[in-house]
């Protein structure tokens, strides 16, 4: 089987396209799928318009069986270039890709402008062959069930594993670690800012963004706890990826997070997006000796990169045989 990776190629982190959609295709490769990639270049909505005729001259001398097209803006680009109408598969990553609707009544930020959120459900609905979501709360905004698929990202857990722990001093902080684009409200930088400012004077906010992913298993070992504040989120991959090195975790009620750290020791979801609930997780967090099982939790829901191989490469068969 070969597949057409199409996603965004601008970041200059990643040599081909953002760390997770790379994993996913190695893991397909070592299924024995053929995957090849299309970047999109060039920032904004022109920079994506662009690579309309571009791809669709690539698809003209490149044969494939399906093409996947990672987050809608992508997607769009690559319906309108599928003169072949090849079968065609689209994963959306977030909620927000699909859905405008706030989560707090506290947080009023439009996620996107209320057109894209609909363009992405009838792109979904009348081109493409096959839906990929990321959590049960992103599949309610997708009304056909058909070819509908809640399929989160894998993590890779050779790469991401818990390290034997570094030697402290007494007078070492304690970490939260928060990883991100702080200017993208989404992420709810914000939040995490005002969480800080109600914690004790001995904790250390380390805020890291754009770090080459093979280093990031440093930054998980070395927290004392991973904090995610999102306002929305599909599956995260750095929640996946702390669970992987067995890090502590307290994080906002979003995507499929809840779901992912439901009874797990040493993990703390809150109830709301308030930084007063929040600040006492993270106390509560610090002030337990329990040591996490969020590694555990991660295995036992076959979220490693292979088996969400497997799923993937069957969603590909289902596909295109339902296309043919």
């Amino acid at each position: 089987m070969k597949v057409l990776f199409v996603a965004s190629g601008n970041s200059k982190f990643h040599s081909v396209m953002p760390a997770f959609i790379q994993s996913q295709a190695d893991s397909l490769i070592d299924l024995g799928l053929t995957v090849e990639f299309f970047q999109i270049k060039g920032g904004g909505i022109m920079g994506y318009l662009k690579s309309i005729r571009p791809l669709r001259n690539f698809l003209k001398v490149n044969t494939y069986d399906i093409i996947h097209a990672h987050y809608g803006l992508s997607a769009m680009i690559a319906s309108i270039a599928n003169r072949k109408k090849l079968p065609f598969v689209i994963s959306f990553m977030g909620e927000a890709e699909l859905s405008n609707k706030t989560l707090d009544k506290k947080h009023d930020y439009q996620f996107f402008s209320g057109i894209w959120p609909i363009l992405n459900r009838l792109n979904a609905r009348f081109f493409a062959d096959g839906v990929i979501v990321k959590s049960k709360r992103m599949a309610q905004y997708i009304k056909q069930k058909q070819n509908l698929f809640i399929l989160p990202n894998g993590v890779d857990l050779g790469r991401f594993f818990e390290k034997a722990p570094s030697p402290k001093t007494s007078s070492s902080k304690r970490k939260i670690l928060w990883i991100g684009n702080k200017n993208r409200l989404v992420k709810g930088f914000d939040i995490a800012k005002r969480v800080m400012g109600l914690l004790a004077e001995d904790i250390e906010f380390i805020h890291i963004n754009n770090v080459p992913n093979k280093l990031l298993i440093d930054y998980y070992n070395d927290a004392d706890i991973f904090l995610m504040s999102s306002l929305s989120e599909g599956s995260p991959n750095v929640v996946k990826e702390a669970m992987a090195c067995n890090a502590k975790i307290v994080s906002t009620p979003v995507g499929d997070v809840p779901e992912l750290l439901s009874n797990v020791p040493g993990c703390y979801v809150s109830n709301s997006f308030e930084p007063n609930e929040i600040a006492k997780l993270i106390s509560t967090c610090l002030n337990t000796e329990t040591k996490s099982g969020s590694r555990q939790r991660l295995i036992s829901l076959r979220l490693g990169t292979n088996d969400i191989a497997l799923k993937l490469k069957s969603i590909y068969a289902q596909t295109i045989k339902a296309k043919n």
